[in-house]
């Protein structure tokens, strides 16, 4: 059973607060730029899978792994779409985060192996990054950046995904950790 750990990303340094936005608005550029060749193959009637040609565009910033990750959810939502469109053709394609002008909704996924997190007295969360900006942030090519986090896991288990958002209205960044438990568990608090 999949189960949701929510927590604050809280970087105490404007070092890692910088970093964690342009790591947001480097997958929102990638999410608007995929679902833009998407939608145009769809639109002209054309397969949208062979339109995955942003990689190496974005493996330098975020990392091979959550470039990936990025096309992956992105794959999710043209599948669901389908799914919805077998049923109800004015489905609409999946949309854009907004633009660089306006402001993008600024979101990023990580798969399980692109980040570890430790809970205790200093609770941090360690996320890996492209090779190309790690110099920029002092950081050898081994070594991945440590940001504090606030909150307390309500689920233990395999972890999977990661998600963080920046809520603009609260100025903080949030993440969601989906956590596969055992069933056992989770009787009677559905």
């Amino acid at each position: 059973m999949i189960r949701t750990n929510e927590f604050v990303v809280a970087p105490q340094s404007e070092e890692h607060e910088e970093l964690l936005y342009r790591l947001l608005d480097g997958a929102a550029s990638l999410w608007n730029q995929l679902t833009y060749a998407r939608r145009q193959r769809f639109f002209e009637g054309d397969d949208i899978w062979e339109a995955d040609c942003f990689y190496d565009e974005y493996k330098g910033l975020l990392g091979s792994a959550t470039t990936e990750t990025m096309t992956r959810v992105n794959d999710r939502a043209w599948r669901a779409f389908f799914a919805r469109n077998e049923r109800d053709p004015s489905a609409q394609p999946p949309g854009y985060w907004g633009n660089e002008d306006e402001g993008r909704d600024l979101r990023i996924f990580l798969k399980n192996q692109a980040y570890t997190l430790q809970w205790g007295r200093y609770s941090r969360l360690e996320l890996a990054i492209g090779r190309e900006i790690k110099p920029e942030y002092g950081l050898t090519p081994n070594k991945r950046p440590r940001v504090p986090v606030r909150g307390n896991p309500t689920w233990e288990g395999k972890r999977g995904e990661l998600q963080i958002t920046y809520d603009e209205l609260a100025d903080e960044f949030r993440a969601y950790q989906s956590v596969i438990v055992d069933s056992s568990l989770t009787r009677g608090q559905d």
